[in-house]
């Protein structure tokens, strides 16, 4: 690595970083937590405290996938306390944003929407529309699972407008995976369908396994309510496929998913 060689530590600890989240997004998460692990250590010998935050809300993004809440939520506090040891508003909503997703996990529901809610108006006021979209598609799929469905599709309208502004491929993918799930809980498997096909393609061209494994699983549901149960099944076990390739814990759900088409 250049920045070794060079002796920046600075630089090599972003570098670890940013190796770590490719990682992740191949869905390599012990590998993906060793990278971030030693960025950590080299910005705190370093005393900079802006990437420790950095840092921090990726080791909670590896957490969070793998199910490993209460991890993903002190990581996320530990990111969101060192960015306002220093000052720095702008960098707030993103932590702020993955501790409402890690309380909604943990069954914190009203909390988790405060915190959102919170998390948007902040994003809002210092003009941060990736921040807004962002916040208000963790609130529609919160508000989702509870079973608020037209709120659900207020918010993803929300978040929908301001990506018009932006280039963001993956909150664009997720966006239409949350669509998608609103739909299923309409009953709209057709509009459904339509919405995780998007979502598939996009996260298919983003390399994210995660998003690929998560718009695999709703399109499957989808097709399977179509009645279309071939396409469901090839869908789950490429799911299924890439879930464990990629050690996610969403394996063993995708396993009972595939077992009641197939019996």
């Amino acid at each position: 690595m250049l920045a070794r060689v060079l002796n920046d530590r600075t630089r090599e600890g972003v570098c670890l970083d940013n190796i770590g989240t490719v990682l992740t997004n191949q869905g390599h998460y012990a590998a993906a937590l060793a990278m971030h692990e030693q960025a950590l250590e080299i910005h705190r010998a370093a005393g900079n405290i802006r990437q420790q935050s950095a840092v921090f809300t990726n080791i909670g993004q590896v957490h969070d996938a793998l199910a490993r809440h209460d991890q993903a939520l002190a990581a996320a506090e530990s990111a969101l306390a060192a960015i306002r040891s220093i000052g720095t508003e702008s960098r707030e909503v993103i932590p702020m944003i993955n501790i409402g997703v890690a309380q909604a996990h943990l069954g914190r529901a009203e909390a988790a929407i405060d915190t959102l809610a919170t998390a948007s108006a902040a994003a809002s006021r210092i003009g941060m529309p990736r921040g807004v979209a962002a916040a208000e598609l963790a609130l529609a799929d919160v508000l989702r699972r509870l079973g608020r469905i037209d709120e659900a599709a207020d918010r993803a309208a929300t978040a929908s407008r301001q990506l018009d502004q932006l280039d963001t491929p993956a909150i664009r993918a997720e966006l239409h995976h949350v669509v998608g799930d609103i739909h299923d809980a309409r009953g709209e498997w057709s509009q459904a369908a339509a919405q995780h096909q998007i979502a598939l393609d996009q996260a298919r061209a983003l390399g994210d396994h995660r998003q690929i494994v998560a718009a695999l699983r709703g399109l499957g549901a989808a097709r399977l309510h179509c009645g279309d149960v071939p396409a469901a099944e090839a869908l789950l076990r490429e799911a299924l496929s890439l879930a464990e390739r990629s050690d996610m814990p969403q394996a063993g759900q995708i396993r009972t998913d595939l077992a009641a088409i197939i019996r």
